[in-house]
């Protein structure tokens, strides 16, 4: 995680705006979820203000995104034949 401090500009205040970005790497593991996704990860961006040394207020937005898996094993037939004997 990467954190930055921002100040204003006008140096009125002694407390910093925090800007925290993250990213993160998926891979699913087992047979079932490697059939249907593929590798993928995520994304964050926070901002958060210092009110007190023990207590801050933030907003984070988080986004993520998996790849499609093994086309061959999603695969559904194009058509169902049903068979009736008169």
């Amino acid at each position: 995680m990467l954190a930055l401090e921002l100040f204003s500009a006008g140096r009125l205040r002694a407390e910093p705006l925090l800007v925290s970005i993250e990213a993160e790497g998926a891979l699913p593991l087992t047979a079932p979820q490697s059939e249907l996704f593929g590798p993928g990860g995520s994304v964050a961006l926070a901002l958060h203000y210092p009110l007190a040394p023990p207590l801050s207020i933030g907003v984070r937005v988080r986004g993520g995104l998996l790849l499609d898996g093994d086309p061959r094993a999603q695969a559904v037939p194009a058509a169902v034949r049903i068979v009736t004997h008169v």
